[in-house]
């Protein structure tokens, strides 16, 4: 069994993989909407700091989704495919614990209180990559059961 699933989690490894991409360029291009036209040196320095900020975070956000979809493929492992748990885990674990580091970094650093931009450029990302990933697990479980009761 675990050899007919390595081609759908090859696929949707490369579904998380086009995701992770789409999702950096979406950013990218709201992080160039977001500079004003009109504006003094100093506030165009600034404005380009921040946006270089952005541009850095969401690369590294980019890498760590394609790491956490390289877990991924722990459920080659027989022991880990026959585990709900075990597969919920490799799918979720890692890009659900850097998300509630996210929100808790990014909440307390702004003194508990939660702004939209604030919200939307940090926050938002990683909770629909969750979201997307969610999804990916729920279909790959259907597939597993599918096979099993082929296979049985």
């Amino acid at each position: 069994m675990v050899k007919v699933a390595s081609k759908k989690l090859f696929r949707i490894w490369i579904v998380n993989a086009v995701l992770c991409v789409a999702g950096m360029l979406i950013y990218r291009y709201f992080i160039v909407k977001a500079i004003p036209n009109e504006q003094n040196f100093f506030f165009a320095l600034l404005t380009v700091g921040v946006a270089i900020l952005k541009v850095v975070w969401s690369q590294l956000f980019f890498f760590l989704m394609l790491f956490c979809g390289l877990t991924i493929f722990l459920n080659l492992n027989q022991r880990i495919v026959n585990s709900l748990f075990l597969s919920l885990l490799t799918f979720l674990l890692i890009p659900f614990s850097l998300t509630v580091y996210i929100i808790i970094d990014t909440v307390a650093s702004s003194n508990w209180t939660i702004e939209l931009p604030l919200f939307i450029d940090w926050i938002m990302p990683p909770i629909i990559y969750i979201a997307f990933t969610s999804v990916q697990f729920l279909l790959f479980r259907r597939y597993v059961s599918q096979v099993k009761n082929v296979i049985q």
